[in-house]
């Protein structure tokens, strides 16, 4: 996998181009497996469906959802984005007794930053690949409480991402901060020392790809 890049600052209010395709592969529930053309997916609430061509002007067959797991997708400059359907563990509690909670709703993570040791992932309302083959993520929701954007990681043996952080419109919220800290600390809490510097404020929430880095490190 190529050129993953953290894209935190882009997270737009922008007017979707609702039929762009792109070159993909789609790895279902059931094993199998499809190429063609796809649409990106959508976290938006009617949204549930992704359509594939088997050619770039071909007759466009509809799957729900609930029937892939994966879709990776590729573009002409050689870049590939990858986005799982998974659900997202909350972390709270303390050190001694720290609790969690899974959502039983799948939403679409997409790959940012990947490694055998831990994997960072980020969500948004819904994406678009601009003319030099970004990915961008944006929201077209008019709430005054926006949409939230979940930053997550996901280790080897976790079945769900974790949620780390989040922003909201792209911006750390109003003790959000604080927050990321202690979920972080709890999170990584095998490796005391990294907890440390985690306490001690070296990692901010608007770069958690520092932290799953570090972490690498740690690992090796």
């Amino acid at each position: 996998m190529k050129n993953y890049f953290t894209l935190l600052a882009l997270f737009f209010i922008l007017t979707v181009n609702a039929n762009e395709y792109y070159k993909a592969t789609i790895y279902f529930t059931s094993g199998q497996q499809k190429e063609g053309f796809a649409e990106l997916p959508s976290n938006k609430t009617l949204d549930n469906a992704i359509k594939l061509r088997e050619t770039q002007d071909g007759k466009s067959g509809r799957y729900d959802f609930d029937t892939i797991d994966k879709i990776i997708y590729y573009t002409d400059s050689g870049n590939e984005y990858v986005f799982e359907r998974m659900s997202v563990t909350m972390l709270y509690g303390s050190k001694k007794k720290p609790k969690e909670h899974t959502y039983k709703k799948k939403v679409w993570f997409l790959l940012v930053f990947a490694d055998p040791a831990i994997n960072h992932y980020y969500t948004g309302q819904s994406y678009y690949i601009d003319n030099e083959d970004r990915i961008i993520t944006k929201t077209s929701d008019s709430s005054s409480k926006g949409v939230e954007m979940i930053l997550a990681f996901k280790r080897p043996d976790e079945e769900n991402p974790t949620r780390i952080t989040a922003f909201l419109y792209g911006t750390v919220a109003d003790g959000e901060e604080a927050r990321f800290r202690r979920t972080a600390a709890l999170y990584f809490r095998d490796e005391p020392e990294l907890v440390e510097r985690i306490k001690n404020k070296e990692f901010k929430a608007d770069n958690v790809k520092a932290l799953a880095k570090a972490y690498v490190q740690y690992k090796k």
